[in-house]
């Protein structure tokens, strides 16, 4: 069964507590897509713009490169331009 939820029917003590959770999430396989994970460095790189499920493909693929996905690099920037101009997979 699949399940989703709606932030724009959640009130804000519950929004807020999901993006607290999501947070604690972050450098694992639990992120769910809602927290900030990147560097201030790529604050202009659309992430903030992207679906929630962009952003988790961005971590997914950060973290199986074996990267802190909160640091900057090389390698995090081609990952994560060639994921939002939909390079590859």
């Amino acid at each position: 069964m699949t399940y989703q939820i709606n932030l724009n029917t959640t009130t804000p003590y519950a929004t807020n507590e999901l993006y607290k959770l999501d947070k604690s999430f972050i450098n694992t396989t639990h992120y769910m897509g809602l927290a900030y994970f990147w560097s201030i460095d790529y604050r202009h790189s659309g992430l903030r713009e992207c679906s929630v499920a962009k952003r988790k493909k961005v971590h997914k693929k950060l973290l199986q490169a074996g990267l802190n996905v909160n640091e900057t690099s090389d390698k995090h920037f081609q990952i994560i331009m060639n994921l939002l101009n939909g390079d590859i997979a």
